[in-house]
This record gives structure tokens, C-alpha cells and sequence, in this order.
């Protein structure tokens, strides 16, 4: 199942492939990060600089949304000021990211190797926990303590497909950044 709403997504990937939950976001945020990414990912997909600056402005942009003088919901009972516990905030992180990529195609700022800052950065997919484990080769349990130290994103739901699924269900995008530790077996 592949999520691409802003309204519906549970997780971000920022350009360097970290993956952030959102599923602790109240409405006014998420209301507000969905008109954020209306108004810059067309202008991101621009290919054109001049163009792209032309559908939103980068600095404008960046004012707007981490600026001390926009209308972030995070920064206004702070009066505009990013403290840590704002700057580590998953909503934040991901305003702070589309600001990044917007700077970037518009030349402003520089680029990653590759084109990962072009994938949308709310598609994602959700896959049970065995077949995470299946996939990283790692045991049921090792996934387990991952999303228990907050390495993987989970949900609970249900997965259409090959058949119905219930239960526990991982991002898969949280899984792919993911990098277990190999343990020597014991001689």
C-alpha cells in the first residue's frame, strides 16, 4: 500500500534518507505541512531554475514556513524562536527538508550526489514485520528491537495484496535506512 497523501501519510524521508514519523502530528500541522508541500513541490519538480523560482521563491518559501516571521503553529509560542525540542520536532525536520530541496533546485544550495532529494518524500509502503526480516535477513525478534529503539516506523492496520494482513506493519522506507548489526555466532 503506497502513501502519498499528506494527510494520510505516516512517514517523511528527508533527502539524506533518514525517515521520520508524522503519525504524532495534530491536524493544524498536518494541515499545514500539506499546503507547504502543495506550494513547493511543483516548483521542486521544476526542472528549470528560473522556472521553478518563478512557481515559489526559495527565500520567501523558507521565511514562510522556518522562519521566526512565518506562520509555522510549532514556532508561535516561542515568538519564532527554534529551540532544540522545536528543531527535533518530526514536523519541523520535514518544513526544514522542503525548504533544503527547494534551495537546491533552485541552485541555491548545493546538491547530493544522485536524485534521492527528487523522490517524493511522502511515498512509502508498509510490509509485516517477518517480511522485513525476510528482506534485511535478519530474525522476526532483531526487527522487533529495532522498532523498540525507534529504528523502524511501524503502524497497525491492515495490508491488501497477496491476501489480508493484519497486525504490526513496518515503512518499508524506514526499513531500507535501516542497518542492523551482524552478530558473529558463537563458535
Amino acid at each position: 500500500m503506497t502513501t502519498t497523501a499528506t494527510q494520510t501519510a505516516r512517514t517523511y524521508t528527508l533527502c539524506d534518507g533518514a525517515v521520520l514519523d508524522l503519525q504524532g502530528l495534530d491536524d493544524e500541522q498536518r494541515a499545514y505541512l500539506e499546503a507547504a508541500y502543495r506550494r513547493a513541490w511543483p516548483a521542486i519538480n521544476e526542472e528549470d531554475a528560473g522556472k521553478s523560482r518563478r512557481r515559489c521563491e526559495w527565500g520567501d518559501f523558507f521565511n514562510d514556513v522556518v522562519g521566526s516571521k512565518g506562520s509555522n503553529p510549532l514556532l508561535r509560542a516561542t515568538q519564532g524562536f527554534v529551540t532544540r525540542e522545536i528543531y527535533d520536532h518530526p514536523f519541523f525536520q520535514a518544513l526544514s527538508d522542503l525548504a533544503t530541496r527547494l534551495g537546491m533546485r533552485q541552485g541555491l544550495l548545493k546538491r547530493p550526489r544522485g536524485k534521492r532529494w527528487l523522490v517524493d518524500p511522502f511515498a512509502d509502503e508498509f510490509a509485516p514485520v517477518s517480511e522485513i526480516a525476510s528482506r534485511k535477513s535478519v530474525t522476526v525478534k532483531a526487527v522487533h528491537k529495532a522498532i523498540d529503539r525507534g529504528d523502524l516506523v511501524t503502524v497497525t492496520g491492515v495490508l491488501d495484496g497477496a491476501g489480508p494482513k493484519s497486525g504490526l506493519l513496518v515503512s518499508a522506507r524506514s526499513a531500507k535506512a535501516w542497518a542492523p548489526k551482524r552478530v558473529k555466532a558463537a563458535s
